[in-house]
């Protein structure tokens, strides 16, 4: 009763529709074209420009984002004469903090303009206690020492920030 030639071939019942799968291949391609393309409703349009305002704000942000990070490095090697690869991850802990902040303040059903303010404010502050904390500590006894010496500061006090941070608010 088995009608199939081979064992790879699929057991097709005769009354099934067949789907010719290239057509429809090049049928949704055309239509995705034509999306991009040739836009058949204002709806379309509209919806494009926003996707493309968004994308704007996105890169807007990330790239002021950017531009403190570095404006910070530009500042620490003008000032201090080195190379501080702790930055980046002063930066993560005000980030870290800002959100647990932002969690706590929500939870405790503040308006969000108040818990944006807030932690913004609260991430400075342990930013900036971190900061003085790292020059008073790791930096400050290096000031007289061979170039070498601050370099190798400066990535241990990177790696000891990474490993605090992921103690106290875990990997993920």
């Amino acid at each position: 009763s088995d009608t199939r030639r081979n064992e790879r071939e699929p057991i097709i019942p005769p009354n099934a529709a067949r789907v010719n799968y290239k057509r429809n291949y090049l049928y949704n391609t055309q239509q995705n074209l034509s999306y991009l393309f040739l836009p058949r409703s204002p709806y379309r349009i509209i919806r494009g420009v926003d996707i493309f305002l968004q994308q704007v704000a996105n890169g807007l942000t990330l790239g002021s984002i950017y531009a403190l990070v570095a404006l910070g490095y530009t500042l620490v090697y003008g000032i201090l004469g080195l190379i501080n690869f702790a930055h980046g991850e002063v930066v993560m802990v005000g980030a870290l903090t800002a959100l647990a902040a932002s969690k706590f303040l929500l939870a405790a059903a503040l308006p969000p303009y108040l818990v944006f303010t807030l932690a913004f404010l609260l991430a400075a502050l342990v930013c900036m206690a971190l900061s003085v904390i790292i020059e008073r500590i790791a930096y400050r006894p290096l000031r007289n020492a061979p170039r070498l010496a601050p370099l190798i500061t400066a990535i241990g006090v990177s790696i000891i920030l990474q490993q605090l941070a992921m103690m106290l608010w875990g990997r993920s």
